[in-house]
């Protein structure tokens, strides 16, 4: 080997050992802790956001820790926590539709913090090498943040509202089946659901050539404790009541022999089960049971005769359909 292949060899060497020296700056000091659904970016695509915003980390370690869950109203939740040394840490958390997005917005938000933290850091003195005290050890990663109860996202950001109509159909509060409308308002909370309903439902039953209507008119109110999310289906089980007033009226020949309008009021349990059709409508499908608080009789004269008398258990079942609006 001559003198000119040797000094090629010698540049070979030192270009590589510059290369690596570059490479391994971007993450010096660095220790993450990273925690995603198996649906969203991984930890590697997360330190590729990271290298391309990698600001200053300046004399101290830099500890960063990344969560990641998905909320039951939709969407991703995250939560990055930045700490230098053993005394600052900083902790912020944003949501995002899709997860990539939020691997994105969370990589910057490392990246800005850790620029600044650089920024803010007196600068190092030269000081020779015997006279240099080690470096610190690498302060231990704080403990991992507890996820977040039933898979239900924290804040304000997690309330919503929405509103629906739908059409249903009850036994045992008239003679035969009562079809009916109906209009909502629901607010989803993170702990909670609560609806409000208004209900109409009317039916009619013939009676030796006469005709008695039934008509109900009531509002209802429900708690919702038990909901469960997989993917864009939901489920939820509710307790409330209903309360309104019953009508009966007969034509001609088929008199009631008491008052037209009677009070009427029941405790109701039932399920639910919703999916997203196309954002942000939802389909809706539920069925209950009504415990009536008092079992009228439907009794008419001319000729005498019961047409109906309200039983112990009452069932209902609906569809509905309802969007967000917040």
């Amino acid at each position: 080997m001559n003198r000119g292949d040797c000094g090629n060899l010698r540049l070979g060497f030192l270009v590589l050992g510059l290369l690596a020296a570059s490479t391994a700056h971007g993450q010096e000091g660095l220790a993450l802790d990273y925690d995603a659904p198996a649906a969203c970016p991984s930890r590697d695509v997360f330190l590729a956001e990271l290298r391309t915003r990698w600001g200053e980390v300046g004399s101290r370690s830099v500890s960063v820790q990344v969560q990641i869950t998905k909320a039951v109203s939709g969407g991703f939740s995250g939560t990055v926590v930045t700490q230098f040394g053993t005394d600052d840490r900083s902790q912020r958390r944003i949501q995002e539709d899709d997860c990539q997005a939020l691997v994105t917005g969370l990589a910057l938000i490392t990246a800005l913090s850790v620029e600044a933290q650089g920024r803010n850091e007196p600068p190092v003195r030269q000081a020779s090498v015997s006279a240099a005290p080690p470096a610190p050890p690498a302060p231990p990663l704080p403990p991992p943040l507890p996820p977040p109860p039933d898979d239900v996202g924290e804040g304000s950001a997690e309330f919503s509202v929405q509103i629906g109509v739908g059409a249903h159909i009850a036994y045992g509060q008239s003679p035969g089946p009562a079809p009916g409308l109906a209009a909502f308002v629901h607010l989803d909370a993170p702990a909670v659901g609560l609806r409000a309903w208004a209900l109409y439902q009317a039916t009619s039953v013939d009676s030796v050539g006469a005709t008695a209507d039934f008509r109900l008119l009531a509002g209802q109110v429900e708690a919702c404790l038990a909901r469960f999310g997989w993917s864009e289906l939901r489920t939820e089980t509710c307790a409330g009541v209903q309360i309104g007033q019953s009508r009966a009226a007969g034509s001609a020949g088929l008199v009631r022999s008491e008052e037209d309008t009677r009070h009427w009021g029941a405790a109701l349990g039932l399920q639910r089960a919703s999916f997203e059709l196309i954002a942000p409508f939802r389909i809706e499908l539920s069925a209950g049971l009504l415990v009536p608080w008092v079992r009228r009789n439907y009794e008419f004269q001319n000729p005498s005769r019961q047409l109906h008398e309200v039983p112990v258990l009452a069932g209902f079942g609906g569809l509905a359909i309802s969007a967000q609006i917040d």
